[in-house]
């Protein structure tokens, strides 16, 4: 998107909610910070803006995210509870990525990575929010831990 094309959309709707998940373009689930950081600048700090949260997660191929071929269509959407039936799994890993400021859980045995919301995903975007003084869009309210909610 460019800052002509934000500007025409904010001149029109009263939001622009940024979908800042399901980004492939990194090694990652969801854009890392800066990334929705420079989105916002696009639309000239805009206080119409709203910073995606999904309340969701998304499970791959740990073979095929690790060559890069995580995209769309290659994951299968998880909700909460799925979620922590996975990670009751004596062999699930949790990983932290600080670039994209996000957990991961592996699970080597069976191929799979998981990309799930934390508490601390959610805290490090609501409090961008915050500094950019714009709001935040949630997406499958209730697909996710029931703790997310005290968050907001």
């Amino acid at each position: 998107m460019t800052s002509e094309e934000c500007t025409l959309l904010l001149k029109d709707f009263d939001f622009v909610h940024f979908w800042t998940y399901n980004d492939f373009s990194h090694q990652g689930h969801r854009m890392n910070i800066e990334q929705i950081r420079r989105t916002h600048e696009l639309c000239r700090g805009s206080k119409k803006v709203m910073i995606g949260l999904n309340f969701y997660g998304t499970q791959y191929s740990l073979n095929e995210h690790r060559a890069g071929k995580t995209g769309v269509g290659n994951g299968n959407t998880l909700m909460g509870k799925e979620y922590l039936k996975l990670l009751s799994d004596p062999s699930a890993k949790l990983e932290f990525n600080y670039e994209n400021m996000e957990h991961a859980m592996v699970l080597e045995r069976d191929n799979t990575i998981v990309f799930f919301p934390s508490m601390t995903s959610l805290e490090y975007r609501i409090e961008l929010a915050r500094e950019l003084g714009v709001g935040v869009g949630i997406w499958d309210y209730g697909q996710g831990l029931d703790y997310f909610a005290n968050l907001l």
